[in-house]
Formats: structure tokens, sequence, C-alpha cells
């Protein structure tokens, strides 16, 4: 089915001799309708209305505020499944997007991400430094960002999570979803959730605890 085809093809497979993440063999993926279009990020899937992600947000700004799609407002796109740092492309156009947007436009920019998307921007400012920011941007807005982990992520490991999509089962998204290397990047830190029941199925609780060795 196409369901299982896709499965087969976006999950990411882990090379232990050179501990990397990476695409099935024969498999390449690319950023449909460019990585700086907002219409790209306002659905989860473009072609898939049902299941809003930014479309509500960037229609307020479009709306009520003034701002136009391709002029001065833009998305940037990047592969949700690996790091921050490995999608170099992803780090080098997103600087030359705010730079360029800085000279056209003689105003510094505020970049707005959601959840683990908050994580890739603040690698980007930590990585261009603090006199950089100072010149470049107006403000850093990360909604729900999970700088301590997630306890979403023990519940998205254990039975999955199709994120609204219909006809597809929590247990089938559940394959990616566990060989993403951005989702164990996300797992709940020690520091705020200590040996706390993180998530909660049908027949039991998930409790996590951390050793000192």
């Amino acid at each position: 089915t196409f369901i299982d085809c896709f499965i087969d093809t976006f999950r990411l497979s882990y090379d232990g001799d050179t501990e990397t993440f990476g695409n099935p063999d024969s498999v390449e993926t690319r950023m449909g309708g460019g990585r700086h279009a907002v219409e790209m990020v306002e659905y989860v899937f473009p072609w898939l209305k049902q299941v809003p992600y930014f479309a509500h947000i960037t229609e307020a700004f479009v709306a009520r505020m003034g701002y136009t799609r391709g002029v001065d407002l833009f998305a940037s796109q990047f592969d949700f499944r690996h790091a921050p740092s490995i999608d170099s492309d992803w780090y080098r156009e997103t600087v030359s997007l705010i730079e360029g947007l800085h000279t056209k436009t003689n105003t510094s920019v505020v970049i707005i991400t959601h959840s683990y998307g908050g994580l890739w921007g603040k690698y980007l400012l930590e990585m261009q430094g603090a006199e950089w920011s100072k010149k470049y941007i107006a403000g850093f807005v990360p909604i729900s960002a999970p700088w301590k982990g997630s306890a979403k992520i023990m519940g998205l490991f254990a039975s999955g999570d199709n994120l609204g999509i219909p006809y597809v089962h929590a247990h089938t998204a559940r394959i990616i979803q566990r060989a993403a290397q951005a989702n164990f990047l996300m797992l709940p830190s020690p520091d705020v959730f200590n040996s706390s029941t993180v998530t909660r199925l049908a027949r039991a609780h998930v409790r996590v605890w951390w050793s000192q060795s």
C-alpha cells in the first residue's frame, strides 16, 4: 500500500560503524516547494488541508498585520527527522535569507518556531554568535520548545503518534518516529522529569529513572 511504501522510504537507518543516521539505500529526500515557501509549512502536508500547522499564524500575519508571503514573511523548512547540525544546507540558506531580508528591508528579523523548531532556531543563533544576532535578529519566539525534552516523546516511542493524519494508524507512524534522530534529542531530561511518570498508556504508566553512574 501507499502507507507502507511511505514508511519504508521515509524512515531513517542507523549506521553503527559511522554512528550516523541516513536514508535507506537508493532514497533521496528533497525540499518540496522551496525551502522558504510559507505555503509548505501551513499544513502538515500541503495537500491535506484537514491538518493545519502554521496556517492560522501565517493567516493572522497576512490578514491582520499586513505581511505578504514571499516578501516579508518566509518559512525555513528543515528535515525534522535529523539533528540541526546535520543539515548544513538549511543552516547556510537560512542565514543567507535573514541577512538578505535585513539588507532589503533595513529591519531586523523575528524568528518564530514551534516545538522542535525551537532547537533549530537556538542552534542557528548560538552558532552565529551574539554580534550577528544583535545586528540581524529583532526577536526569537520559540513556541512550546522542548528545551528539557518532552514527555510526549515517551508516548511516541511507546505507541506512536499519527499527528492527526487520517487513515494512518499511530503504530504505523511509530516505525518512522522510533528511527528519527530528532526524537532521541527530545527525550525527557532528568533535570526536570526526575523519576516522574511521563506518559500513561491504557494498561500501564511509563516511568523514567536515571542512573548517576
